[in-house]
């Protein structure tokens, strides 16, 4: 499926982190969750996608972007284990506790210091607050099932139409359509929205508004997606509610089909519409962790 960049997961008590490296000269990178662009699934091992953890390893070279990668580190129940060494997956091998220090949301392990992502990690927990990394928490959803209850960021408002956009926080003003007029995707999914954009993408494009989300890069994450129906609304109410920024009360689009003519979008007052594929509404994307 589609290009994943490299890991680099902290989790304890539950509570899993992303980490940014800091090189010598200040510059950093946050580093995605490898959850992007995959079918979800379970394994004996517990939930996670195409059989893999949340914490599995990308098997892409993670520093084929440039990235000054020296090291990845993963902290699971406080024992920090080493997984990239020289932009090269290995086995993850347990680091002596005796060699990093692990201090609030900083980890350092032999000179180079990694930062927690607030939000992930449960140090943000006021909806609307913009995280470390540029991203809005938007709450925690209900998804039942295997997955119950999962936290979710929303991009800034006000994005420009680019795999890696600006996003000012201004009210939106990207508008796109949602494609496939005349093709019955069956897409009646209205909590999954990921899955949503995986398939309309992969399978049934072009879909301009999945499109954009299942390119999008910002915040140091690449597994941003066109959010379900209910997802949507979850996010829509929030807004409505004063708590998160730039969202606009006309009609957003979902990932979710009518027919072979409309697509569903929602608005302010937990309105459902279905509109016509091709005519472009607003489009904000969220992620899931």
């Amino acid at each position: 499926m589609g290009k994943v960049k490299g890991i680099i997961l902290l989790s304890f008590i539950a509570l899993i982190a992303v980490l940014s490296f800091q090189n010598c000269s200040g510059d950093s990178a946050v580093f995605s969750s490898d959850r992007s662009k995959q079918k979800e699934s379970s394994s004996s091992n517990g939930h996670g996608y195409d059989g893999k953890l949340y914490s599995h390893v990308d098997k892409e070279n993670p520093c084929d972007n440039g990235s000054p990668i020296i090291n990845q580190i993963e902290v699971i129940a406080e024992t920090a284990r080493l997984v990239i060494e020289d932009c090269k997956e290995i086995k993850p091998k347990e680091i002596a506790a005796s060699e990093y220090t692990l201090a609030g949301d900083i980890l350092i392990y032999m000179g180079t210091t990694f930062v927690l992502d607030d939000c992930v990690s449960g140090v943000t927990t006021a909806v609307g607050s913009q995280c470390l990394s540029g991203a809005i928490y938007a709450g925690e959803f209900q998804y039942g099932g295997s997955i119950g209850s999962m936290k979710i960021m929303v991009t800034p408002g006000n994005c420009s139409s680019s795999p890696q956009p600006l996003c000012d926080g201004a009210d939106d003003s990207l508008m796109l359509g949602w494609g496939n007029r005349g093709v019955i995707t069956d897409l009646k999914e209205q909590k999954e929205g990921q899955e949503n954009t995986i398939e309309l993408v992969e399978v049934w494009g072009p879909s301009p508004a999945a499109q954009f989300c299942y390119d999008l890069e910002y915040a140091g994450y690449n597994d941003w997606y066109l959010p379900a129906l209910d997802e949507l609304r979850h996010v829509l109410d929030l807004a409505e509610g004063g708590s998160l920024p730039g969202f606009r009360p006309d009609p957003y689009w979902s990932s979710n089909e009518e027919g072979d003519v409309r697509g569903h979008a929602r608005s302010f007052g937990g309105n459902r519409d279905q509109i016509d594929k091709d005519i472009p509404q607003y489009v904000r994307c969220i992620r899931k962790y």
